[in-house]
């Protein structure tokens, strides 16, 4: 007996197939735009902590003449949120290297410009704080494992910063 699609497109009932099938078509939509959404955040992340490490501190021939986006990101971050850190004119050091500074304020700017960061006017003066979010997260998740595993910084002063920012 040979079933020709013929006769049974003739039989088909579009209405009853599309309210039978709609939940499931609901939920693998649903499915594919969350897919779609987690690869933009995930590749969103990836390359704005491409561009902070790029304009960080072991650039130009590991000289120290970065300018600290990475270093910036990752202090602010871990601010408390009853005592934010301010913007100020002044130079970023690292380590009181007098070779690896920058200003504070085009610092700041630039990591706003990304949506790493909010900059606050107050009566004291302009506050920064993070952008908490799913994409700033996994971004600070790429710096730490590049500043730990490639360019050899402490694992332990991350971790440190995590518990004082978990006692807050």
């Amino acid at each position: 007996m040979k079933i020709y699609l013929k006769d049974y497109w003739d039989k088909f009932d579009f209405q009853t197939w599309f309210l039978d099938n709609i939940l499931w078509f609901i939920l693998v939509s649903v499915i594919i735009v969350g897919i779609a959404r987690a690869i933009c955040i995930i590749s969103s992340a990836f390359f704005i902590s491409i561009k902070l490490l790029r304009q960080n501190r072991d650039t130009r021939g590991g000289n120290g003449w970065g300018k600290h986006f990475a270093d910036r990101f990752i202090d602010v971050w871990y601010s408390k949120e009853k005592t934010p850190l301010r913007q100020s004119t002044e130079m970023y050091k690292m380590n009181n290297n007098p070779n690896s500074r920058h200003w504070i304020k085009f610092i700041d700017e630039e990591l706003q410009k990304k949506g790493l960061i909010d900059l606050l006017t107050t009566s004291d003066g302009n506050i920064v704080k993070p952008v908490r979010n799913w994409k700033n997260r996994i971004v600070i998740f790429l710096i730490e494992s590049w500043m730990v595993y490639v360019v050899g910084d402490n694992r332990q002063y991350y971790k440190n910063l995590k518990q004082e920012l978990r006692k807050t």
